[in-house]
């Protein structure tokens, strides 16, 4: 899901480049400021459930040696 907000971010910057106006040149900072908080928070999650996985591993692993 990152990647693809990557490449979608890219595209913008790409077809804004072309042609700027004022306007697009603002419409491209919103949105980039908005994939980066969406890129931030999904990277937050992806490492959470990653913790979560493994410690439910180490959990699993531990009461399989009692």
């Amino acid at each position: 899901m990152a990647l693809g907000l990557e490449f979608q971010l890219g595209s913008d910057i790409l077809s804004t480049a072309v042609a700027p106006t004022i306007a697009e040149v603002k419409i491209l900072a919103a949105i980039v400021v908005i994939r980066t908080v969406l890129n931030y928070f999904l990277s937050r999650e992806i490492e959470r459930e990653r913790e979560g996985v493994e410690s439910a591993r180490r959990t699993e692993t531990a009461n399989e040696l009692e």
